[in-house]
């Protein structure tokens, strides 16, 4: 059971090429662990500022004293070289903008 919230805990990967971005989707894929819950490619098509990203809602099994419970998280995936162009280009701030 899940509710509709999905980003209590957020985290970042970056990537440095789009092989490694493939690499670890496959192995979040064999681990039993995880479970991919959603996924927003916004490499194709771009944010409207052009921002690129994937962003992951991951179920993850956690081992407690009463028992194994599935945690909710948001991991948003990078490629390094577009999250480094972003104060730049200020994107961070015209989303804000726009979405607010």
């Amino acid at each position: 059971c899940y509710s509709w919230l999905f980003d209590i805990v957020r985290g970042s990967v970056y990537c440095d090429h789009e092989d490694e971005l493939v690499a670890l989707w496959q192995k979040m894929e064999a681990d039993p662990r995880i479970e991919i819950v959603r996924t927003k490619n916004r490499f194709n098509p771009p944010l409207f500022n052009g921002y690129r990203d994937i962003m992951m809602n991951v179920a993850v099994d956690v081992d407690t004293p009463t028992g194994k419970i599935s945690h909710l998280c948001e991991l948003q995936v990078h490629l390094t070289a577009i999250k480094k162009s972003e104060p730049m280009h200020k994107s961070h701030a015209v989303y804000e903008f726009f979405r607010s």
